[in-house]
């Protein structure tokens, strides 16, 4: 994960599941997602210096749309109350859209391809580039519904008059989670070509192995 949201969840299910009795109080899909988590950790462990790289880059996008935004939100503070409706209308509609649109994605990925046709050694490569593409779209996906999140915050800051560095807080905090979801949006396509190339890669190296082995018997 590359949010910081994101590393404390792990944190908080393991406790959960250290404490058999609250796990018993709780549904069971809040008790097997420490399982998830774990997995998602253990993932995360083995690429310690790309978790860097990638936190440094989620860091740079946030504070690029940050600062700006902290600014436009006290802006948006007029006598024409419908002015920050229709942004903050915008900004969950563009939400929606992205969270939709990611979470058919996410399904699509995990069964792309014909795995069943590939050897052990294929299939661990391609196991291994299904699960980082959807960890890297589930980042995608927290980043979409934290800008819905922040974006109500502020809606509701702003209906009952809080202080106007609430309002800033909560507008940058909207806004650089919404650069972060904009940016990573150009990922999308890419990763879709990637999947689809890699898997047509893999089935043709799969008939080129049958092939020789046919003409080789």
């Amino acid at each position: 994960m590359t949010m910081a949201t994101l590393q404390l969840m792990p944190r908080f299910l393991s406790k959960l599941k250290s404490r058999e009795w609250l796990a018993k109080l709780l549904p069971a899909e809040w008790v097997s997602a420490v399982d998830v988590y774990a997995e998602i950790a253990a993932l995360d462990a083995k690429r310690r210096a790309e978790r860097v790289r990638s936190r440094v880059i989620t860091l740079v996008m946030f504070l690029v749309g940050a600062v700006p935004s902290a600014i436009l939100s006290l802006r948006l503070i007029g006598p024409d109350a419908s002015v920050p409706g229709m942004v903050i209308g915008s900004i969950f509609a563009f939400s929606a859209l992205v969270v939709g649109f990611v979470v058919t994605l996410m399904l699509f990925t995990g069964t792309a391809g014909r795995p069943e046709t590939l050897s052990l050694e294929q299939l661990n490569r391609h196991s291994a580039r299904i699960l980082y593409l959807l960890q890297s779209q589930m980042t995608t996906l927290c980043s979409a519904l934290a800008v819905s999140f922040f974006a109500l915050v502020w809606l509701a800051l702003f209906v009952f008059r809080a202080d106007s560095l609430l309002l800033a807080v909560a507008g940058l905090m909207c806004g650089g989670m919404l650069t972060i979801s904009l940016f990573r949006l150009f990922l999308l396509p890419l990763q879709i070509y990637e999947l689809h190339s890699a898997s047509l890669k893999d089935l043709i190296a799969v008939k080129a192995s049958e092939t020789t082995s046919r003409y080789t018997r």
